[in-house]
């Protein structure tokens, strides 16, 4: 007998007509009502915790971000089609933090729950609130399938050469996958900053292994620049260190290698301004959790758990748009701040290496170095970045020998953000950020903005991509579809 397909999730003409009429009032109080429905949520399911980001949380920055996917939602849904980029965007996230199936209903139990104690019975009448549970279904329906085929793509790889699956994890681990810190480095003069260089444990050779000859190595899954994974490690002063917190970093390398490598910023605490529907206000922002937790407690010999790259940060492939109809590469610029040079970095030591005829500079974990023969590139890359002072940059010495080695193609150019009077920073750059006058101005040539084929690739902070944005698009008028951004931070 044949099984009969379950009908997907629908809404009504009446029921979209009601969840758009709702758009205005989750507008102004979406961050209640996400608020409350993350307190009520963790509160009744405590091991979800160990999805949900604990600093986004104290911040804000998570319900924020829930808000205005619901408030999208609400205006678009008679065309949710247009919500298409924000929601792959989601997925990525999602799948990266192996969110589950069965996470969904707790979910939209806990949502439609909030959205009736906010705004209360006069608000979400009876119609309102089946309308709601409705699209709820709709969008859950939507990122659990979209989900579903990722992790099937990433779970089915296999190894060409030995058949094997090239993402093994252990039975209880869902997605995550133990590695191994096979080397940790110092990336700049502060110690703010350092490269954890990643192995699979499964790869590496034990006791048990003695007398059985090689043991047979797991090849890493290839990514594409500027993509990222999830590490997952215990927070010690949560739950005695039974709650676990999952962070995403950018893969920092070009990929290829047998390691990954991530690079990771110390976060402090700081006083901040920060924007809501309700305006500015000052908040502090806690220190990292996580960050701080790889800084002081993880050295080389210790083990995090590692999610499948993901993401949609990267330059289009040769064999996509990334070659002009006459056989011509197209220009382009790097433009980074602080550890938004992470992606960077992966990007721009991939190009290069793609130009030179391979996507590796060596095995192991070590520092790939940077003196090769001559790209054969011919394109020009502008490589632009941010830095509170000199003691803060990272990758100085190899973004130096990649310019001396790849004269006449890559350019690298050093702003600094210094205190007023300072000189003591000045070296190699300007006072100002990148998008506020005199830097950009200085470097228009390298921008390449007369060239309509140019492609910007920025990374950074929220209001820092904000401003090279609209230096970009709306003061110098750069097709919007050119410029590829990457925010950290929920969501981005």
């Amino acid at each position: 007998m044949a099984v009969e397909s379950i009908p997907k999730p629908s809404m009504t003409p009446e029921q979209v007509a009601i969840v758009k009429s709702t758009a205005p009032i989750l507008k102004e109080h979406g961050v209640a009502i996400t608020t409350h429905f993350y307190a009520a949520m963790l509160a009744a399911h405590p091991s979800l915790h160990n999805i949900f980001n604990r600093a986004n949380q104290a911040t804000g920055d998570q319900p924020r971000a829930l808000a205005s996917l619901v408030f999208a939602f609400a205006a678009h849904a008679d065309d949710l089609p247009a919500l298409e980029p924000a929601i792959r965007r989601v997925v990525h996230r999602h799948v990266s933090l192996q969110v589950q199936p069965a996470h969904y209903p707790i979910v939209g139990e806990f949502l439609i729950a909030a959205v009736a104690h906010i705004l209360g019975p006069d608000t979400v009448t009876p119609a309102v609130a089946d309308a709601w549970t409705a699209a709820y279904a709709v969008l859950a329906d939507i990122f659990v399938s979209a989900e579903a085929d990722m992790y099937r793509d990433n779970q089915d790889r296999v190894d060409p050469v030995t058949a094997h699956k090239i993402w093994p994890t252990p039975a209880g681990h869902d997605g995550w996958r133990p590695f191994v810190i096979q080397r940790r480095v110092n990336e700049s003069p502060d110690g703010r900053i350092v490269s954890f260089y990643l192995v699979p444990q499964d790869a590496l050779p034990s006791s048990s292994d003695e007398g059985l000859g090689p043991k047979q190595h797991q090849p890493l899954p290839t990514f594409l620049p500027g993509q990222y994974i999830s590490i997952r490690v215990p927070v010690p002063e949560h739950g005695g260190g039974k709650i676990l917190q999952p962070r995403q970093y950018s893969l920092s390398d070009a990929p290829g290698k047998d390691y990954y490598r991530i690079t990771v910023k110390r976060d402090v605490e700081q006083h901040v301004v920060a924007e809501s529907q309700q305006g500015h206000h000052p908040q502090v922002r806690p220190a990292g959790l996580v960050s701080n937790i790889l800084h002081d407690n993880y050295k080389e010999g210790d083990i995090v758990e590692v999610t499948y790259p993901m993401g949609e940060f990267y330059p289009p492939s040769k064999n996509d748009e990334d070659v002009l109809p006459n056989g011509a590469e197209k220009p382009m610029v790097l433009i980074s701040a602080g550890v938004g040079i992470t992606p960077v970095m992966s990007i721009l030591n991939t190009v290069l290496a793609a130009a030179n005829g391979s996507s590796s500079e060596g095995g192991g974990a070590k520092r790939p170095s940077s003196r090769r023969s001559r790209s054969s590139r011919k394109a020009p890359i502008t490589w632009i970045h941010g830095s509170h002072s000199t003691t803060a940059r990272a990758f100085h010495e190899h973004v130096a020998e990649v310019v001396s080695a790849h004269p006449g193609v890559v350019s690298a150019h050093l702003f600094l953000t210094v205190p007023p009077g300072d000189s003591s920073n000045t070296e190699n750059g300007v006072q100002g950020r990148e998008g506020e006058g005199q830097g950009h101005e200085r470097q228009k040539g390298g921008l390449f903005l007369d060239d309509p084929t140019a492609e910007y690739f920025v990374c950074g902070p929220r209001g820092f991509m904000d401003a090279v944005r609209d230096y970009l698009v709306e003061k110098n008028g750069v097709d919007e579809a050119r410029v590829f951004r990457e925010v950290f931070g929920t969501g981005s």
